[in-house]
């Protein structure tokens, strides 16, 4: 696992740790897919589980405002 993320995070130097680009790739799919659609592909067995990634999405949205918000 060490090899492969000295891998990734050569590709892309953003990336921190593996748990980081699961979260990212399961926010992705809550975007792209349905709820019950990403909590299976995720391999969570409660979609409470899976609810808790929106957050992240949310996150990325303040940023943004923050970001390129005219008066900021």
């Amino acid at each position: 696992m060490n090899k492969l993320l000295g891998q990734v995070t050569k590709l892309e130097p953003k990336v921190k740790t593996l748990r980081q680009r699961r979260a990212s790739v399961i926010t992705h799919w809550i975007k792209t897919q349905n709820l019950r659609e990403a909590q299976y592909r995720a391999g969570h067995r409660y979609v409470s589980s899976t609810e808790a990634y929106q957050i992240n999405d949310l996150e990325g949205l303040a940023e943004d405002v923050e970001r390129f918000h005219p008066n900021g």
